[in-house]
């Protein structure tokens, strides 16, 4: 060995010689160990030679190229241990290329696996923040019922469970489906099987799957070594399942259809620059949503910053009125666009609003991965004036100022939605959903111009469009968002949110005073349907 050498000892196999500056060079760790303490020899036979070998590699090419998702965690681990930033971020970058394309279940587990091993062992959450974001609006039946019956069926713990019950979201025959499977051959009541019983909406399961439930508690009955405490347990939760069910209002929720009004949009940003007057809004339920509130807290911030004491009274305040059920919870994923595009700001408040923000990511009386299902239009239908119908791709042409269509034309948006309260096979033709409409129109005796998203309720808009409207779906339990995106000075194009359009983007765009090109992107219609009242998961 020679000076610019270093033996590394393997756990098997001869030790390899390695150049000290492949070490060192991006590893304060090795710089350390080799430059200030003088090791002559390293000794990392805790991890396989087949990874140490493909860790050096990896540090001289300074690339993680072609890795194989069987050698990842080892190389994070690596990378974590010995301080080896870029290959950190790399591997993350990997990962969540790997979570973007993953389709079958086994992509889908690896993810998820590899996301929560590094969630548990590093106390990182954006990576396991990143998977619940992307899959937690997706229907994931198999992957739920093999991760809790199969792949996890020796020892699952409660982050794993409450995970899970996330991922399956509205569907309690799926959970029902759990227990039962998970009781087959059992004698005792185990800790998993009590534990996703105690996390379970059992008011909802009796509700929506009476027949399951029956056989659920003559299943646990039956157990043969279930102690008197065990028993004692689940007799009180399922009984106090029915007895809440049979006290719930049997009242329907009336169905309201106005969604998004420009003009009163208008009115309200304009009315709502502090925080005082913005809990106004919500106490005046102009506001009901809050995808809303944390839209106008740009105005807020922007106008007139809160105190610190007046920010953790607006939360307590929000937390209040979201356990009502006064405010639909916003989704995580709206935050996250909110803050990567305020992280471009040369604001000074920006720091302030990201740190409320990320508050309200974090507070689960706030935000959610699961209780708002995100729909994208099947498409858009444009009505007009001696032209007639014709498909669309987006309204860019609109805010291009093209005049191709005349005044008077109406926007359609076609949504396919099953909602989770459609618990039986339709049988009414087509698929179920729903229409929007976007019109113009001018206000009585001011003349003034608006326009108006509103839900089509009469069963006439439908005929011939494959969909059929149920009398569960309301505007009330909707947010339609558009994205638009501009670009940086270093010509990075950074998406926003738009919840009210053209009010939204002007106030983006005092933000973002350098940004340029903005552009409305051409899947413009993102809807977020509040589905809290038919989540699996127990709120607390």
């Amino acid at each position: 060995m020679n000076e610019e050498t270093i033996i590394i000892k393997l756990k098997d196999g001869e030790p390899l010689n390695v150049c000290k500056q492949i070490l060192t060079k991006d590893s304060r760790m090795f710089r350390y160990l080799i430059q200030e303490l003088n090791y002559d020899e390293l000794d990392l036979e805790d991890f396989s030679s087949v990874s140490v070998t493909l860790f050096v590699k990896l540090l001289d090419d300074k690339s993680v190229g072609d890795l194989e998702t069987a050698q990842f965690r080892e190389q994070h681990k690596l990378g974590h241990v010995f301080e080896v930033v870029w290959l950190v971020k790399e591997l993350k970058e990997w990962l969540e290329c790997r979570m973007e394309k993953a389709v079958t279940d086994e992509e889908k587990l690896f993810a998820f696996e590899e996301s929560l091993y590094i969630r548990n062992k590093w106390e990182e959450h954006e990576l396991m923040d990143g998977f619940m974001c992307r899959f937690s609006g997706r229907y994931n039946y198999s992957f739920v019922l093999q991760y809790m019956t199969e792949w996890g069926k020796l020892d699952l713990d409660v982050v794993q469970i409450d995970l899970m019950l996330i991922l399956g979201r509205c569907n309690t025959e799926l959970f029902l489906r759990i227990m039962l499977m998970n009781l087959e051959n059992n004698k005792i009541l185990d800790k998993n099987s009590k534990y996703l019983l105690s996390r379970m909406d059992l008011t909802l399961c009796w509700e929506q799957n009476k027949d399951q439930f029956f056989e659920l508690c003559e299943k646990i009955q039956d157990l043969l070594n279930i102690s008197a405490e065990d028993m004692k347990y689940a007799f009180k939760l399922t009984t106090e399942a029915i007895k809440s069910a049979s006290s719930r209002s049997t009242e329907t929720k009336e169905r309201t259809t106005e969604l998004r009004n420009l003009n009163k949009y208008s009115e309200l940003w304009s009315g709502c620059e502090t925080v005082n007057s913005l809990t106004d809004a919500i106490v005046g339920n102009s506001i009901t949503s809050m995808f809303e509130v944390v839209e106008m807290l740009l105005v807020v911030f922007y106008e007139n910053p809160p105190t610190t004491e007046e920010t953790e009274a607006f939360i307590k305040f929000m937390e209040t009125k979201c356990r009502d059920k006064h405010l639909q919870k916003v989704s995580r994923q709206f935050l996250k666009i909110m803050i990567n595009a305020l992280n471009y700001s040369p604001l000074s408040q920006r720091v302030e609003l990201i740190s409320v923000l990320n508050e309200i990511t974090n507070n689960n009386q706030l935000s959610s991965h699961h209780e708002n299902v995100t729909l994208n239009q099947d498409k858009l239908i444009a009505v007009s004036p001696g032209i007639g119908q014709r498909v669309i791709s987006s309204l860019k042409h609109f805010f291009n100022r093209d005049e191709s269509l005349p005044s008077g034309t109406v926007y359609k948006y076609h949504f396919s939605f099953k909602h989770p309260a459609i618990l039986s096979q339709c049988t009414e033709p087509g698929n179920c959903g729903f229409i929007l409409k976007y019109c113009k129109y001018r206000t009585q005796g001011t003349g003034s111009v608006n326009w108006l998203h509103e839900l089509c309720s009469d069963s006439s808009d439908y005929t011939g469009t494959g969909l059929h409207l149920h009398d569960v779906i309301s505007a009330s339990d909707m947010y339609l968002s558009d994205t638009w995106s501009g670009n940086t000075a270093s010509d990075i194009r950074v998406p926003v949110t738009a919840g009210a359009g053209n009010m939204s983007v002007f106030w983006w765009g005092k933000w973002l005073p350098d940004m340029t090109y903005w552009e409305y992107n051409e899947h413009i219609s993102e809807l977020s349907y509040n589905v809290s009242d038919y989540v699996v998961a127990k709120q607390d």
